[in-house]
């Protein structure tokens, strides 16, 4: 047994040596980040990348929120044409009345203006970095391998395509799905949601209706958000390139998602998921904290933040959480740095800043009240805690929509929040044993995996390095028009065919049907079908009318044919009388049959006018002659002999 496992084990070992055998050499990443929480995520690859000994260089603006020099890489600082009191003012205006107001249909187009209004102002900055020419000679002289960037801002894309560098992205989403759009990555809405439409991925008709009208509007909302990104792009690219066609050519995507969260989607070659790179192993907590949080007992406590920009609130809303907290056997670990009631409950501890993936992993924790933002979901969910969210902009409202929709959550609205609110769900959370089931669940499957995101994330970075770029996976969707990528010219092709054949088709069956009609000729007087007899008159259709119940070959096998021309009565065309209605002759009657049918069994027909008489048979003699095609109430039948059939043998002309 052991011998099993030996051999599998050590030529595994050596697999593994032989693929460290060529490790990748330390590279010159040029990194543009993005401030805010956004920086927090990639500031962990940013310092992995310096660890394994790649040498990193940071370029930031003069005035930023969280983004700050370090040890782990170089810092290159360029001035910017706004305040940091400028930057904040922006900033607020993007959070500005969520507290105060119900969402309406208006705060669509309000946040669209507010996001606008934040980005232009960045990409004023991204401006100052490019005409700084000094700082863009050095840069450019550094000879970096790779550029490190997020397309949030159109900085980083633009300077690596001046630089001719590969590029990697590293980002969690773009608004209006930009990210997916420009590396012409498939989203089929029939079951890939819409952000914000409210959907799963099990949609009904009127939802994949709502999907499908949400994902055309996105294609119009890119044009309106990124409009200035195509101008900057524009200007200093040329070639009528838009922002979307510039992101196109990137090499890789480091994406901080997981499926665990997400709805299954496809995705392509050049992207890879890396959700959950800010989960990290658990650091002691302050001595004043830990004392605070073990001291909670059975009840365990709460922590509540509302991310990394949200630190305070309206002092009518904050007395709601106050009161509510106040009411529940838990304690309360809250960022706040808003001015504090004077009877501030015992059981809540205030901080400007919180440990907060520290305090999740502690086992007391009880329920995480957080605002939404993917940083702090990927830490609930990776130490397992139920959440009480609270969404106030950006992808917050479908990154909550997400995990409620899983049963691991309950969400609140800040504008109308009351303090018998947010005790009713935290009561809920907290007492339905379902959600710490369910959260521990989606923990363990997101836990399970290959490779931890960090080594993933490193991985294709350093691959892209030392491959000079990855553009073996950059599909060729990228080379087709709208009508190519669809094969709407395909399906236009083959519509054309096939409306081609049914109309030759039609046309075939028309004109044999035309033509019919007008050679068909009828011959009056008739001896001889083969001379034209003086006797004869011959006289086209006009038009032939079928019986309307004919369908077979015996009944109601009958036809009128109206004539172009009245026929002239004579020796040799004589007017037959039809019997009237419902006067049938008996059996045994004897009845004259002329023609020019066969005279014999499968024999040939006959040149000249024949005629016989033969007697009528009774009806079930009939019957059981012609079987099923004999119906007594419309047809007549004469004798019928085996052996000669039921045509004339003895015949006269």
């Amino acid at each position: 047994m052991s011998n099993r496992l030996w051999f599998p084990t050590l030529g595994l070992v050596a697999w593994l040596c032989c693929l460290s055998l060529e490790p990748v050499q330390g590279g010159k990443i040029l990194v543009l980040p993005v401030d805010g929480s956004h920086w927090l995520s990639m500031k962990i690859l940013v310092e992995e990348l310096s660890r394994r000994g790649h040498e990193l260089v940071v370029v930031v603006p003069e005035c930023s929120l969280l983004m700050k020099g370090s040890d782990s890489y170089k810092t290159e600082i360029y001035k910017v044409p706004y305040t940091k009191d400028e930057l904040d003012k922006t900033m607020n205006a993007l959070k500005d009345g969520v507290f105060l107001k119900p969402p309406a249909i208006t705060d669509l187009f309000t946040n669209m203006e507010r996001l606008i209004n934040f980005t232009s102002l960045q990409v004023e900055g991204c401006e100052s970095l490019l005409n700084d020419h000094s700082l863009m000679t050095r840069l450019r002289e550094e000879g970096f391998d790779l550029m490190l960037t997020d397309p949030f801002l159109p900085c980083g894309s633009v300077l690596a395509h001046m630089f001719s560098l590969p590029t990697v992205y590293f980002l969690h989403g773009l608004p209006c799905e930009l990210e997916r759009r420009a590396n012409q990555c498939p989203a089929p809405p029939s079951y890939v949601p819409v952000p914000f439409s409210g959907n799963t991925d099990i949609m009904t008709f009127p939802q994949r209706v709502k999907n499908m009208v949400m994902s055309v509007m996105g294609s119009y909302m890119c044009k309106v958000i990124y409009s200035h990104f195509d101008d900057l792009v524009s200007r200093y690219l040329g070639d009528d390139m838009t922002y979307k066609d510039l992101l196109g050519l990137g090499d890789f995507w480091l994406l901080t998602q997981d499926f665990v969260v997400e709805w299954p989607k496809p995705l392509l070659p050049n992207m890879a998921f890396i959700g959950g790179i800010n989960c990290e192993n658990a650091s002691p907590l302050p001595e004043d904290l830990e004392e605070f949080v073990d001291d909670s007992g059975d009840d365990g406590f709460v922590i509540f933040t509302l991310g990394s920009m949200v630190s305070d609130m309206p002092a009518e809303k904050a007395k709601e959480f106050f009161e509510a907290f106040g009411q529940i056997p838990q304690r309360v670990v809250w960022r706040y740095t808003g001015v504090p009631p004077v009877d501030v409950p015992k059981n809540v501890k205030l901080m400007k800043w919180l440990p907060q993936n520290d305090l999740l992993a502690h086992p007391k924790a009880k329920v995480f009240i957080t605002h939404g933002g993917i940083h702090g979901v990927y830490e609930g969910i990776c130490n397992a805690v139920p959440m009480l969210m609270f969404p106030l902009f950006g992808d917050q409202g479908d990154n909550v929509h997400r995990m409620v929709s899983r049963g691991v959550a309950e969400k609140l609205d800040m504008y109308d929040v009351t303090a018998e609110k947010v005790v009713t769900a935290l009561n809920k959370i907290i007492r339905d044993k379902s959600y710490r089931e369910k959260i521990v669940e989606m923990s363990v499957i997101h836990m399970d995996r290959q490779v931890e995101p960090l080594d993933l994330a490193v991985f294709w970075t350093e691959f892209v390095i030392k491959h000079q770029g990855a553009k073996h996976l950059r599909v060729a969707a990228h080379e087709l028009n709208w009508i190519q990528y669809h094969s709407l010219d395909v399906i236009g092709l083959l519509v054309i065919i096939l409306l081609t054949v049914l109309f030759v088709t039609f046309k075939c069956c028309l004109c044999c049907t035309r033509s019919r009609d007008y050679k068909m000729t009828v011959v009056l007087g008739a001896h001889d079908i083969t001379k034209a007899e003086k006797s004869q008159q011959r006289i086209e259709v006009a038009e032939y009318i079928r019986h309307p119940n004919f369908k077979g070959l015996y009944d109601y096998d009958i036809m009128l044919l109206k004539l172009n021309n009245n026929a002239t009565l004579n020796k040799y065309v004589k007017a037959i009388g039809l019997p009237k209605k419902d006067k049938n002759k008996p059996a045994h009657t004897v009845c004259t049959v002329a023609g020019w049918g066969n005279t014999e069994p499968n024999g040939s027909t006959s040149n000249v006018l024949k005629e016989t008489t033969e007697k009528l048979q009774f009806d079930f003699e009939c019957k059981n002659i012609w079987k099923e095609h004999f119906c007594s109430q419309r047809m007549i039948c004469t004798k019928f002999d085996k052996k000669t059939g039921g045509v004339c043998q003895v015949s006269k002309s």
